[in-house]
């Protein structure tokens, strides 16, 4: 509980400061190489801990159903959400099925219409968020099941705490099924927006 406390203040001082200066280019580029560092110690990590093709196997499996159940699942939010708010399906589909990746999901809608772009982003983002506070949570009961709240993000942003709580078969998991829906968000939102 006190890790969730720390990453919830972490987070609000993160967007306050990100608020107060916006040109804060040094910092973003630290940032950036700082994660993309944690990416590659987690995958390194992953990779030395996993010793048999069997868990690795065992571990795509898992993550193509738990990315098709997650792409299920995101629709019908997205559905039930459409169809207690307005009649048009289509923006709200397409918002969830941006599975947590903010940076594609809202300027893409934005260019349809500015309101859908900044529902994008914003639900989008809260989803990865939302999964640094809830996955920590749910890890002890649900280490696998619980990697779908991050969506895309797991396969980048939100794959340290999902290995830090979850272990390594989670981290693998998380690894594959962030890779897969990565794929499938830029063909799904367009074609979405596209035929509905």
């Amino acid at each position: 509980m006190k890790h969730v406390a720390v990453i919830t203040t972490l987070f609000i001082i993160g967007a306050f400061l990100g608020f107060l200066n916006e040109s804060m280019s040094g910092a973003s580029i630290a940032l950036n190489a700082l994660l993309y560092s944690l990416i590659f110690i987690i995958g390194a990590l992953v990779v030395l801990e996993v010793r048999s093709i069997e868990v690795i196997a065992f571990s795509l499996k898992l993550a193509l159903m738990l990315a098709a159940s997650t792409v299920i699942g995101s629709a019908l939010g997205g559905i039930i959400v459409g169809a207690l708010i307005e009649g048009s399906l289509k923006p709200y589909l397409a918002v969830a099925l941006g599975m947590g990746w903010y940076t594609f999901t809202g300027p893409f809608l934005s260019i349809t219409n500015n309101y859908w772009g900044l529902l994008g982003f914003t639900s989008n983002v809260l989803r990865e968020a939302a999964t640094f506070i809830i996955y920590p949570l749910l890890a002890k009961k649900f280490s696998i099941e619980a990697i779908s709240i991050g969506g895309a993000t797991t396969m980048d942003t939100t794959l340290p705490v999902i290995a830090r709580y979850g272990g390594e078969k989670a981290a693998l998991t998380a690894l594959v099924h962030g890779f897969i829906l990565t794929l499938l968000i830029p063909i799904l939102i367009p074609l979405i927006m596209e035929l509905l």
